[in-house]
């Protein structure tokens, strides 16, 4: 992060010695300190949030006390190995399975115990031949999935390997599965060897003699699978059975809708392109067409939780507002020109949105678009010839401005609490296509704090 702060400070004295060399000094000057203002905040939430992403949490200590605090949540992947909590005084301590007896955050929670682990690899693609279990002790983090009379624990290791575990006597057992490759050999003619992929499903006999109270029917063996989701429903269909709930089940992850308020500050510039000088297109080439402004609306966010990736959209109000005066002179005749862009706009924003695995850090890219739902800009020429004046007023895109602009857009950013901040940079087909041969686009850079209403 120093260097990132140590590059934009280059950069701002570049920016200022760029400034000085331009003929509109005080323009350029101007824009590139705001350009450079905004990135410099930016990277400041950066330094300041997306270092931690500490949520309300506990643990409970060897003594059985239970502290309340705060802990580093990184949306493990697997079960952590090991975490850090902040006390109420906002002291850090870092915490191995071994030093603790349980820990919880964000409505998820942990035990600690000394279990069985099953390591054999289910890659199809390099599993073991042979159905023989690859077991270690060890003392590790299980997650509560379900606890009464019948409970339900998981581990997930750093391999990506699932286990699971039920309770008798206060015992924590492995349900055993594994995945194998068996080898045959086959004559017809030429010695052939096969290889194909078996299960061992032991769990499966031994959940039906854990659930031997109740009768349960034999059809919701038949297709059990060794899965939270598959798991999970056994279990109800048990509690169903009993008549009875347990005192702790958790909740399947589902696809999440998080809707709130966005706003936000830009820098647009508006370019025009033409391929040849035109006394009807230089006064648009040859001027600096720039806004500054704020931009407000809404978001709404797609989330999955069993993916990094999710959908994020915005639906913004924005203005595009600049003028500018030209003046030339062709033959005997001075041209006077003043110029006024005046455009309102809803924006929409949607993009794929990537959340990095150990910190608060996201990414997104996707399509953008301008709506036109305002334009007052006009066009004021005066022309001056033989002592005489004549004054026009038109639109300065004769032939009309697109009523809908596509683009592209790139964002970084990070989130906080019920905050996320983005840096967004935008690139627009701009507002004349309708004229044959004259270019234009947008380009926008833009800070955005979106404030979530769901938590």
């Amino acid at each position: 992060m120093k260097l990132q702060f140590l590059l934009i400070c280059r950069l701002y004295q570049w920016g200022e010695l760029i400034s000085f060399t331009k003929k509109n000094t005080f323009t350029a000057k101007k824009y590139m300190k705001s350009i450079l203002n905004i990135v410099c905040i930016f990277f400041i939430l950066i330094n300041s949030f997306a270092q931690k992403n500490l949520k309300p949490g506990y643990i409970v200590t060897q003594e059985y006390d239970t502290l309340k605090g705060h802990i580093d949540y990184l949306v493990w992947d697997s079960t952590p190995t090991k975490i850090l909590f902040y006390d109420e005084n906002s002291n850090a301590t870092e915490f191995e399975p071994i030093q603790i007896k349980a820990f919880g955050v964000m409505s998820k929670h942990y035990v600690s115990e000394s279990v069985e682990l099953e390591t054999s690899t289910r890659n199809i693609n390099s599993i073991d031949t042979g159905d023989d279990l690859k077991i270690t002790k060890k003392v590790v983090f299980l997650q509560r999935l379900i606890a009464g009379e019948k409970s339900l624990y998981f581990n997930r290791t750093e391999n990506g390997i699932d286990n699971f575990y039920i309770v008798e006597n206060g015992e924590f057992i492995l349900l055993i599965y594994k995945i194998y490759l068996i080898e045959g050999t086959s004559n017809v003619g030429v010695e052939l060897t096969h290889r194909f992929s078996n299960e061992n499903n032991k769990f499966i006999g031994q959940l039906t003699y854990y659930f031997s109270d109740c009768k349960i029917s034999s059809k919701n063996y038949e297709n059990l699978k060794y899965s939270l989701k598959s798991l999970l429903s056994l279990f109800e269909r048990y509690y169903e059975c009993r008549g009875i709930k347990p005192h702790y089940q958790t909740s399947l992850p589902k696809m999440q809708v998080i809707l709130g308020p966005s706003f936000g500050w830009n820098i647009n510039t508006l370019s025009f392109d033409y391929p040849i000088s035109h006394i009807n297109y230089d006064y648009l080439r040859n001027s600096d067409w720039k806004h500054s402004g704020f931009s407000a609306g809404i978001f709404f966010d797609l989330l999955n939780p069993k993916s990094k990736l999710s959908f994020h959209s915005e639906f913004l109000y924005s203005k595009f507002k600049s003028e500018n005066n030209y003046n030339f002179t062709q033959g005997i005749t001075e041209f006077d020109i003043e110029a006024v862009f005046d455009l309102q706009y809803i924006r929409s924003i949607i993009s794929l949105h990537y959340q990095a695995k150990r910190i608060p850090l996201f990414f997104e890219v996707g399509p953008s678009f301008n709506y036109l739902i305002g334009d007052n800009s006009s066009k004021t020429e005066r022309r001056e010839f033989s002592n005489r004046v004549e004054i026009t007023t038109e639109h300065p895109i004769q032939s009309g401005i697109n009523k809908v602009s596509p683009g592209l857009n790139v964002s970084i950013g990070t989130n906080y609490d019920n905050m996320d901040f983005r840096l967004r940079m935008e690139r627009m087909i701009g507002i004349g296509q309708k004229t044959k041969d004259l270019g234009s686009y947008y380009n926008r850079i833009e800070f955005v704090l979106n404030y979530s209403l769901i938590k």
